[in-house]
């Protein structure tokens, strides 16, 4: 049996024959197939070398999935704060508002957010009855005055209060609380109560926004006034000294 050996290097090719080993210098066309035999092994390995290195490359720059499952997440969860926890929206429906007036030698000052009826039911809907009632929106409603007032023949010492009330179908409560920074009526608690005192809510003319109104004179006597939709509460103000 004979065997040909190529070596692509020499122009010699030599035969195996019964364990003797022949050479002879190698024909040209037998040298033109050890080369083309040699290009096609080093084309081989290039394209072996070249498919690895891609795969290095695109293991740096693609991250494993579950990195991409949570950028994902995280841009939905920005989209939802940017849509439902942006304020400015909700601080341009319920402006902040104030109203103030002297009453005696205090001034009297309400800080309150205003909402709007925007075609919506408001008693017994948006504000339910028999419920404490943050009287605006956002922050807690909240009064302020220098000297002792009476409220309704209810004397009430100087300070800052947060006002709330309890509406109801005939007869609304009104709550004066020492808990004057808090958010709606989130951390409203009845212990820290200042003042309650029952008041009835009266027919008014269609009010869109909620408003508070304060009169005084320089007498000591005044009128704070609480208007939305087509109600309104009254309460008397007096100094000490009348």
């Amino acid at each position: 049996m004979k065997r040909k050996i190529s070596n692509a290097r020499a122009p010699w090719v030599c035969f195996v024959n019964k364990n003797i080993g022949l050479c002879r210098p190698a024909t040209p066309v037998e040298r033109t197939k050890n080369i083309y035999a040699g290009i096609m092994v080093v084309s081989i390995l290039l394209f072996f070398a070249g498919c690895g290195s891609n795969k290095v490359q695109s293991g740096q720059v693609s991250p494993p999935n579950n990195q991409v499952a949570e950028t994902a997440d995280s841009v939905l969860h920005n989209h939802h704060e940017t849509s439902s926890g942006d304020t400015a929206t909700t601080e341009v429906l319920s402006p902040p508002r104030e109203a103030s007036a002297t009453i005696g030698n205090s001034e009297f000052r309400v800080k309150y957010s205003a909402p709007s009826v925007r075609d919506r039911v408001i008693w017994g809907g948006l504000v339910g009855y028999d419920r404490v009632w943050v009287s605006g929106a956002h922050m807690a409603t909240s009064i302020q005055f220098n000297e002792d007032i009476y409220f309704n023949d209810n004397l009430v010492p100087a300070g800052k209060y947060a006002f709330f009330t309890i509406p109801g179908r005939d007869s609304w409560t009104v709550i004066l609380n020492d808990n004057w920074n808090q958010h709606l009526a989130d951390d409203y608690d009845p212990d820290l109560d200042v003042l309650r005192l029952n008041v009835v809510p009266e027919p008014h003319e269609f009010t869109e926004q909620l408003r508070y109104s304060v009169s005084g004179s320089p007498a000591g006597t005044g009128i704070m006034e609480l208007a939305w939709e087509e109600l309104k509460i009254s309460i008397e103000l007096r100094g000490p000294s009348i």
